[in-house]
């Protein structure tokens, strides 16, 4: 492998994974990302649990290779470099990688490409198309619900709906057995078949896709779906994810029920004396009760 690429580019992408780099996986996969140069590209791909997340950048490609390299080690290096562009070479016998820039060279060493879990390499299917801020709103305000009990494991899950009929719209639901959310806004393009999807996405999944998205300019993200997961598409960044199996709880006949308006109350109202007796209740206390 061996090319030049934009540096600032090249630093885009190693933040972009080390925001969702998870130490808590075991090996290689906890600490390194995989770089593969193809075409006219240089992408780096990690693995997070529940997800891949592949960044791709422009690059000139002399020799297409693959390598797997130590993420922070690269980033510190890559913060110290001057100039704006970074040329890379590897040796595949002993799988390090020779960095070159204005000021001088740095050398890394990585481990065996081989070592790195696979992801599915599925085709995936066009879906339809939302505002990253759009999408990021649905899930800001669904992740908290999202349960944390093994016992109920798909209650660990975010439910993810595609609707056509009347507005195509996509919801997003979270429930943890006690508490239920649902948040939806209308798709501004459907791209795909006008059939509705229903999927599961991991907690893990979720919070990783809504991190990636928070700081980032308002870009169109793409969804896409194969029979094993969904994929995210937004400039250069790609997550896939796995989806879940399970029978999610039938949230409608709750949202459904009729219910008659008790009282009307103004937003920071509520958020301020729920704010003073938060210190005082224990984790492990039983749900507050609002009497009227």
């Amino acid at each position: 492998m061996k090319g030049t690429c934009s540096l600032s580019h090249l630093l885009e992408a190693l933040q972009d994974a080390i925001g969702l780099l998870s130490h808590k996986q075991p090996g290689v996969a906890g600490t390194h990302g995989l770089l593969r140069a193809d075409g006219q590209t240089l992408s780096l791909s990690i693995h997070h649990p529940s997800a891949a997340l592949t960044h791709t950048c422009p690059a000139t490609v002399a020799t297409e290779g693959v390598a797997l390299i130590p993420l922070k080690p690269l980033l510190a290096l890559c913060k110290e470099s001057k100039g704006e562009h970074i040329s890379f070479q590897n040796n595949p016998q002993t799988h390090s990688l020779m960095l070159q820039q204005a000021t001088g060279k740095m050398k890394l060493q990585g481990e065996d490409p081989t070592q790195y879990p696979s992801f599915s390499t599925e085709p995936f299917s066009a879906l339809a198309t939302i505002s990253s801020q759009h999408l990021v709103t649905l899930l800001t305000e669904t992740l908290p619900c999202v349960g944390t009990d093994d016992a109920r494991y798909v209650l660990n899950f975010l439910r993810f709906e595609l609707d056509s009929p009347p507005t195509p719209t996509l919801r997003l639901v979270a429930t943890n057995g006690y508490h239920l959310t649902c948040a939806a806004l209308p798709i501004p393009t459907w791209t795909g078949p006008h059939t509705p999807v229903n999927s599961l996405l991991h907690d893990a999944a979720a919070t990783a896709l809504c991190k990636l998205l928070r700081d980032r300019d308002d870009h169109p993200v793409e969804l896409l779906t194969n029979s094993h997961g969904m994929q995210f598409r937004c400039n250069h960044a790609v997550l896939t994810t796995r989806t879940g199996e399970g029978t999610y709880p039938d949230y409608r006949r709750i949202l459904d029920r009729p219910q008659a308006p008790r009282a009307t109350f103004l937003r920071k109202d509520l958020l301020e004396a729920i704010q003073r007796i938060m210190p005082i209740i224990p984790r492990d206390s039983h749900p507050i009760d609002p009497i009227f």
